[in-house]
Order: structure tokens, then sequence, then C-alpha cells
């Protein structure tokens, strides 16, 4: 489990954990799990493209697997979870100094990557090959959601197509940073939130999950 949650760090704190990101501000409030949306069909688009594959990379088998990522149909999502995860503990696991050997600044900076980092390590446990097909086809985009006051993962499951992780980190002035990624880790429980949050439990992620109703 330590293994594990070193993992997730050190792909936070290297700043890796995202290939690309969308660019602008939304002054217009909508909701998170519409802006999650908007970003899963651009990630849709890209992986749909052979351009953009062979652009991407020069593998065969990592462009098939991009373009396979884009067979799916991304149109409504079956179930959407919201992932908290407890940064505090997940450092704490990691034997990353107590809480009084940290700063505040600091603290707050790891939980942020922390969060960031946990798509990655899901797609880490599925190989390497994996993650580099999903690092390929991350995106983003910055707006601004006034109720968005914390760091939170919206998980969107679909009925046949691979799930997509949406990571929205709250920033200053009410703005919020969100990054997609294909989840592409095989037996992930995505039929409840119970489920989903024992599995986070086992491989050392500690969350809370539950369902999110589209609005």
């Amino acid at each position: 489990m330590r293994k594990g949650i070193a993992v997730i760090l050190s792909a936070a704190l290297a700043g890796c954990v995202w290939g690309c990101a969308g660019e602008g501000g939304n002054a217009e409030e909508v909701s998170l799990y519409a802006q999650g949306m908007d970003v899963i069909q651009l990630m849709q688009e890209m992986s749909q493209s052979e351009e953009y594959a062979g652009f991407i990379s020069g593998s065969p088998e990592l462009q098939d697997k991009i373009l396979k990522m884009g067979q799916g149909d991304y149109t409504a999502p079956k179930m959407v979870y919201q992932i908290r995860p407890d940064g505090d503990s997940i450092l704490s696991a990691a034997g990353i100094g107590s809480q009084e050997e940290l700063s505040e600044e600091l603290r707050t900076f790891l939980n942020k990557r922390v969060v960031g980092a946990v798509p990655s390590q899901l797609n880490g446990m599925s190989g390497v090959e994996s993650l580099a097909a999903a690092n390929a086809c991350t995106a983003g985009k910055t707006f601004q959601n006034s109720a968005a006051s914390a760091d939170v993962i919206y998980l969107y499951a679909f009925e046949d197509a691979a799930p997509v992780a949406v990571v929205f980190i709250a920033g200053e002035d009410d703005t919020v940073e969100a990054a997609g990624m294909f989840v592409l880790l095989e037996g992930l429980p995505q039929d409840s939130a119970e489920e989903l949050q024992s599995f986070l439990s086992n491989i050392g992620i500690k969350a809370e999950v539950a369902e999110v109703n589209e609005s």
C-alpha cells in the first residue's frame, strides 16, 4: 500500500499528472457536473482523431489504445460519483511529516497535488501503456464557480465507454481548474458509491464518495 501511495505522490510532485490543459475563464456559473461533461467531450474528440494519435505517438499499439478510448458513447453518464480524497491521511500514510512539521501553505499545496494525482495512480495500476494512453488525452479548462470551495473529483461512469475522472481544483477569486483523464483500470467499481469508496480505501486512498445528481 505504501508503495502505491509513493507512486501517487511522486507523480503529483513531479507536476506530470496532466498532459494538456484547456484555457479561458467562464463568467457564467455552470455546475461542476456540466463543466466536467464539457471536458469529456473535448477528450473524446481528441481520442477519436487518427491525426492526433499519430502526432502524439509513433507507437501503433499506443495509437490503437488511444483510438479505442474514443469509440465509446460519452453522451450521458449512467452514474457520476463525487470523490473527496483525504489528502492529510494520504500524506501521513506516505510518511510525509506530521501536520506540525508542515506549514499551512505547504500542506495546502501538497493536498491539491494529491487530489490531482489520483486518476494517474489508478491508471498506473493498469500498466505503463494505459497510463501513457490516458495521459495523451487529458484535457481541461478554467472557469468561475462561487460554490466550489473544496477540491474534488467527479468520476463519470458510462454504459459503453471508459470511465472519466475530472479533478476540480478550487483557486482564488472563485476560479476552478478542471482536468479530465480517462480511467483505464479494469475492475474499478462503478455500480455504487460504497463499493468505490471501499476499493479506494483498499489501495490507500481514504476518501468520501457520494453519488452526484445532474444539475
